[in-house]
């Protein structure tokens, strides 16, 4: 008999090439259509394991990647550790982030990839 999954547990299944898929409801997209979002692992228990780190991060607030600019992130990042930074290392941030947001500055977070930062 199968085990009744809890609410919000998502639809989980184990896929023909023998990856497990574990699919979730992610909110609406702007047409109000719903948005999903799927999790991959070579076991159940692995899939439910990304699961619950994705909801748990989007629930700090920490997946919003696909929202904001690199110019915008950046600048919400300055002004909300700049208090916890001493002047001349703000100077030094400011540099820095003046010489990101000449090359990442109008792209979204999640299409920068590792290879673009080495670049």
């Amino acid at each position: 008999m199968a085990k009744k999954r809890t609410n919000g547990e998502g639809h989980i299944r184990q896929r023909k090439n023998g990856l497990w898929e574990c699919t979730i409801m992610d909110g609406f997209q702007p047409n109000g259509k719903r948005k999903y979002k799927s999790f991959y692992g070579n076991t159940q228990s692995e899939v439910k394991k990304k699961m619950r780190a994705y909801l748990r991060a989007k629930e700090e607030g920490v997946i919003l990647a696909h929202e904001y600019t690199f110019s915008e992130w950046a600048e919400l990042w300055f002004e909300n550790h700049k208090d916890n930074i001493q002047s001349t290392t703000q100077e030094s941030y400011r540099y820095t982030l003046r010489i990101l947001e000449s090359h990442f500055g109008r792209r979204k977070l999640d299409q920068i990839k590792a290879y673009d930062i080495e670049d």
